[in-house]
């Protein structure tokens, strides 16, 4: 898909969003189902002593395909990174020197692209896929935004894990990702490269997998009212073009930072701004979170739309992560009009708003039904 230079006004400033429709998954079994995803425990325990595939293997099922079903929440199943409206329009293909197959993550198989069965790979490429029908039209040009915001979430997730497996995931710019069809979007390519592996930092990132929230769903987005600590946040603040709200935090005044330091802007005013620009005032009340972390972004030729969407939500899942080591919810969200948010941080004409995270403690937790359990 090639978009248009003006696409990233259009995605912001001239966007507009009809009544939710249904979106249109792909229907998978066009393809011919293949070998089962499974994961092995034993590579989780310790993964210096797994095999390649071992540790790539249970790296896709853990962090690409769903974890928990939450009874009482609008929007179900919930992987270990958030999709607006649990659509998860992003997808993994795995290539080898066999073939290639593409997961399919509901009933945690492959799916043969090619004549060759599966067989576990020495060595491997992944390729993140958009596919587009996914999100419903009504959303307009925000459709590709979503998509590859969603699979810098993804990739945040594959690393998180992948790091503490000893497999990192590097751009593989040279790689072809296989052609789909017109409904499928090429978004990014990753060389799967072996280094020294940490079980102790795998298992604390299974945990956040486990742990991540975008918070309460069915009454609206609830806190406990108490503060929260302020370091993942604080970390936060390291990333060139972030803007914390900070409003119940341990350690930090409420106001406006930035990496720079504070702003001069009182909380309350960014807070009333984001409740205003925020287009479901219902479902949310801005002064009971603990933060608001806004992401900002320069859309110009030395910034292609696309990286700049892949490393927002790579950014955006790091602080979730964080968040849920914490102990803290963190919602992402797209649906705020930009004007009054960059005009309030004087923002320059070629910087915008371009994600923000609605973050907090939630007063009680939602029955959560896991759909994968250890069985070694």
């Amino acid at each position: 898909m090639t978009l248009t230079p003006l696409h990233a006004l259009e995605q912001s400033y001239l966007k507009q969003v009809g009544p939710a429709r249904p979106g249109q998954p792909p229907h998978l079994d066009a393809y011919p189902a293949d070998a089962p995803l499974q994961p092995d425990w034993a590579a989780l325990d310790r993964p210096e002593e797994a095999s390649f595939w071992a540790r790539l293997g249970t790296l896709l099922r853990l962090a690409a395909t769903p974890l928990r079903v939450e009874p009482h929440a609008t929007y179900n199943p919930h992987r270990a990174y958030p999709s607006p409206r649990a659509l998860y329009a992003a997808h993994v293909a795995l290539e080898s020197a066999q073939g290639r197959w593409l997961l399919d993550p509901h009933r945690a198989c492959w799916r043969r692209l090619g004549p060759a069965p599966f067989t576990p790979p020495c060595t491997a490429t992944l390729h993140l896929l958009g596919h587009l029908p996914t999100v419903p039209d009504s959303y307009g040009a925000l459709r590709p935004t979503l998509a590859a915001l969603e699979a810098g979430h993804l990739l945040g997730a594959l690393r998180h894990l992948g790091e503490g497996l000893g497999l990192r995931l590097p751009g593989h710019p040279g790689a072809t990702p296989p052609d789909l069809g017109p409904d499928w979007w090429p978004l990014q390519s990753l060389a799967v490269e072996e280094g020294p592996a940490d079980a102790r930092q795998a298992a604390l990132a299974w945990a956040d997998l486990q742990a991540r929230s975008s918070g309460p769903g069915p009454f609206g987005l609830l806190t406990d009212r108490q503060p929260a600590d302020v370091a993942p946040f604080a970390a936060a603040l390291q990333e060139p073009g972030t803007v914390l709200l900070a409003q119940h935090l341990t350690g930090l005044a409420p106001g406006v930072y930035s990496a720079d330091g504070p702003l001069p802007l009182p909380a309350p005013a960014l807070a009333d701004a984001l409740q205003n620009a925020y287009s479901y005032p219902d479902d949310l009340n801005v002064t009971a979170l603990n933060a608001a972390v806004l992401l900002t972004a320069t859309y110009h030729p030395a910034h292609p739309f696309l990286p700049t969407q892949l490393a927002l939500g790579e950014q955006a899942q790091r602080l979730c992560l964080a968040l849920a080591r914490a102990g803290l919810f963190a919602r992402p969200v797209r649906a705020y009009r930009e004007a009054p948010l960059d005009s309030l941080l004087n923002l320059p004409a070629h910087q915008t708003v371009a994600y923000a995270l609605l973050c907090g403690r939630a007063p009680l937790h939602d029955l959560s039904l896991p759909l994968l359990r250890r069985t070694a």
